[in-house]
């Protein structure tokens, strides 16, 4: 539905049941509604808001053998779940931006059709990035706060941290570089448990057309600051070959 002429609505509901004749090894009863909303408050910039609330039903049944009961086990999920995105630019070339993501969701099990609400999980994750751009010469970069914190009955996690990105393209676009590092510390209810430094770099090369190499590296390194955790390093590479046909 368009309310206005820079904004719309849409709403999505449904009922999804699968396994009718309970021969196979994986049932599903599942309730989805949601709703959406897009607003273009000028040309620079947009706003995205989101929220979904579904209920998911799903049962595991272990091998079956003749002869013997074998109970199944059946795990269930309600999730409520809130979005917002956000993203502007500065100036007529776009070459300048600014993009925040907020999101939130709560879910509880359930057990014999009823709602366990010891059992909860609260998470919040919310971004933040300015970006710039330069076309002479050609360079791409970025700093980013991130935030997440998850909430349950028996923990409560907090991630925070900043990050820096800066690309490249060059011979004529064949070949895109990029290098990213980030800081990331980490409390666990309430106290401070380790940081984290993760550099890495990753690049692309357009050897002939439809024809591409991929490598992306990076380094992980963890300073432990209490006794439940310990510091290590470790060095994580991946190469690929990419073809488009």
């Amino acid at each position: 539905l368009r309310l206005r002429q820079n904004m719309m609505l849409s709403v999505n509901t449904g009922f999804q049941r699968n396994n009718l004749e309970g021969k196979e090894t994986n049932s599903m009863d599942r309730w989805l509604g949601s709703i959406n909303a897009n607003y273009n408050p000028s040309d620079v910039t947009s706003l995205n808001f989101s929220f979904s609330n579904f209920r998911t039903t799903n049962t595991l049944y272990a091998v079956s053998i003749p002869f013997i009961q074998v109970d199944s086990i059946q795990l269930s999920l309600v999730n409520r779940q809130f979005s917002a995105g956000m993203n502007t630019y500065f100036n007529s070339e776009r070459n300048t931006s600014l993009t925040g993501f907020l999101s939130y969701f709560r879910s509880y099990s359930i057990e014999n059709d009823v709602v366990n609400t010891s059992q909860k999980l609260n998470n919040l994750n919310a971004f933040i990035s300015y970006s710039r751009s330069w076309d002479e010469p050609d360079w791409k970069a970025s700093a980013g706060l991130n935030l997440n914190r998850n909430s349950s009955s028996v923990s409560n996690v907090l991630t925070l941290g900043p990050s820096i990105t800066l690309s490249k393209s060059l011979i004529n676009d064949e070949l895109k570089l990029s290098a990213r590092i980030s800081y990331i510390s980490i409390y666990m209810d309430g106290q401070h448990n380790r940081n984290i430094i993760n550099p890495g770099l990753s690049l692309s090369y357009e050897l002939f057309p439809g024809q591409e190499l991929l490598m992306n590296s990076r380094v992980v390194y963890q300073n432990a600051l209490m006794s439940s955790s310990q510091s290590f390093s470790e060095w994580h590479t991946r190469v690929m070959w990419r073809s488009r046909f």
